[in-house]
């Protein structure tokens, strides 16, 4: 188990991890976060914008709610968390959403052991403009309700078990720069419109159901 707790401007990372992995995560309890491995800092400010436990080989159920819900209530100015490249199995932290007031926040829990559905609390994070859930174990279909996203640029939902068909709502992410679907088991008609116009074959590859514009099968009497 990992707790992150509120220190001053910012926080300290501590728990039983450290012993594990000293040379990531500090256990020194001091408000200069410029110090800490893992957290980073603006400058000018002294707040916290990131966490980034990227390939720390975090393994298990580490009960990412709990302390850690306390905790990141309160970093009011983060923009980064990262647990990529981890070996994470519990359920997903559903700590996240409560950063449903955050601006411009980057999400990356890709590479770990979610076996989980994309949780509903997604669509509450107004504020995101990349998330990437890849290379886990997720299962259901993708939620209507990333419509709300509305400043999303970047998602990433490619090599899961993902399945259905992609919602139609999606096509009024105006902000999408970026979408990976590919290697799951989605089925039916791409949606067409605004961004998915431009979006290229290799982001829906390894869907073997999939079909419409860009992809070689299309949707029958629809051109797309």
């Amino acid at each position: 188990m990992f707790t992150i707790s509120h220190y001053a401007y910012c926080f300290d990372i501590t728990g039983t991890l450290i012993h594990s992995y000293p040379e990531t995560l500090s256990s020194k309890k001091s408000a200069d976060c410029f110090s800490w491995d893992g957290v980073y800092c603006d400058y000018t400010t002294g707040q916290e914008i990131e966490i980034n436990l990227n390939c720390n080989r975090l393994q298990g159920k580490n009960e990412l709610d709990g302390k850690v819900l306390q905790s990141l209530i309160n970093c009011t100015y983060l923009e980064v968390v990262d647990l990529g490249n981890n070996e994470l199995s519990d359920t997903f932290p559903k700590w996240l959403g409560d950063l449903h007031d955050l601006k411009k926040i980057v999400i990356n829990l890709s590479r770990n052991r979610f076996e989980v559905h994309i949780p509903s609390i997604i669509g509450d994070l107004i504020g995101i403009r990349t998330l990437n859930l890849s290379h886990n174990r997720l299962e259901g279909h993708i939620l209507a309700s990333l419509r709300y996203l509305t400043v999303l640029e970047s998602l990433d939902l490619s090599s899961s078990k993902i399945s259905g068909e992609i919602p139609q709502q999606l096509a009024s992410l105006k902000s999408l720069e970026v979408l990976n679907l590919s290697h799951n088991h989605l089925v039916g008609c791409i949606p067409k419109g605004k961004q998915f116009d431009t979006i290229e074959n290799s982001s829906y590859q390894g869907n073997y159901g999939l079909r419409g514009s860009p992809l070689s099968k299309d949707c029958g009497g629809d051109d797309g």
